[in-house]
């Protein structure tokens, strides 16, 4: 069973350096670091960890998809059995044995999905996301006082005046497909990999309808996978453990008082963790699966 890890970072603390050595110690690990920080990839490369450095990955923008893309692209070449997609927030709550062992002999495609419009998402169920325009660079997490302005005007302007302009002459980017939708963070096999990359190859109206969108990485595979793959099983669960409810973040991020949950879980992984928030449950969790 040979498994590649990817895995999106924008920051490279002691947490995800304890992510990145705990999981290369068994699978292979694919890093696409956010080209606004400062990270060297030098600094986190070695024989089995690969890592680029090639989208300004500003959050719910296209080069999200585009740096998600990128990773499968890279680790496709060596064709994979399972491909796993996970943030620099993320931690394993289960061993690395337990991981390789669920996905033996396990052909099924584990991601969340569902058909737009979605409930949970409020509004128009998720349209709104790729229905309009939307700036690629957002004012948030960027240093820059004037940019940081300048693109707070540009987000005023597009939220006051285009897409209402939008809205009322009925303007909609919308292809005339079904649209679905699910957190991004996706367990593929080789061969659903393989058909989702064929059909970024050979449908460039579909991939450029996506640019300018907002958050819609938890929809432009969703979609490929749903209407565009054949001869695979879909199971209608990303393997995450994530908490909506409590609070006071959405989502939480996990604390010691989440541990009793987190043993309990029967998730591969959970997110989010900050170890500025609270690093004993990162250390609790990664002793917790090294020492079972």
């Amino acid at each position: 069973m040979r498994i590649a890890i990817l895995i999106l970072i924008h920051k490279y603390t002691q947490q995800q350096i304890r992510l990145i050595n705990n999981l290369a110690t068994d699978f292979d690990i694919y890093v696409h670091i956010d080209k606004r920080t400062i990270i060297i990839e030098k600094d986190i490369c070695s024989n089995n960890v690969y890592a680029f450095k090639k989208y300004n990955v500003y959050w719910g923008s296209f080069n999200q998809i585009q740096a998600t893309i990128m990773l499968l692209k890279e680790a496709n070449k060596k064709h994979y059995d399972r491909y796993i997609i996970i943030s620099g927030e993320d931690i394993p709550i289960k061993t690395n044995s337990e991981i390789k062992d669920f996905f033996c002999n396990n052909t099924k495609e584990y991601f969340e999905y569902s058909q737009l419009p979605r409930s949970v998402w409020g509004g128009n169920g998720g349209f709104d996301r790729i229905d309009y325009y939307y700036l690629n660079s957002l004012n948030r997490g960027i240093s820059n006082r004037v940019k940081r302005k300048v693109y707070k005007i540009l987000e005023g302007i597009n939220a006051q005046v285009i897409i209402p302009f939008m809205k009322k002459n009925g303007i909609c980017r919308r292809m005339n497909i079904k649209y679905f939708g699910g957190t991004n963070w996706m367990n593929l096999t080789d061969n659903c990999t393989n058909q989702i990359l064929d059909y970024i190859k050979n449908n460039k109206q579909y991939v450029n309808s996506f640019k300018h969108t907002r958050c819609a990485d938890e929809i432009f595979f969703q979609t490929i996978i749903c209407n565009y793959t054949h001869g695979i099983e879909l199971e209608n669960n990303s393997l995450r453990y994530v908490d909506w409810k409590k609070g006071p973040e959405t989502p939480r991020i996990l604390r010691m008082e989440d541990y009793e949950e987190l043993e309990k879980s029967i998730c591969l992984f959970a997110r989010k963790f900050n170890q500025e928030v609270d690093n004993d449950i990162i250390t609790r969790m990664f002793s917790k699966i090294n020492y079972v």
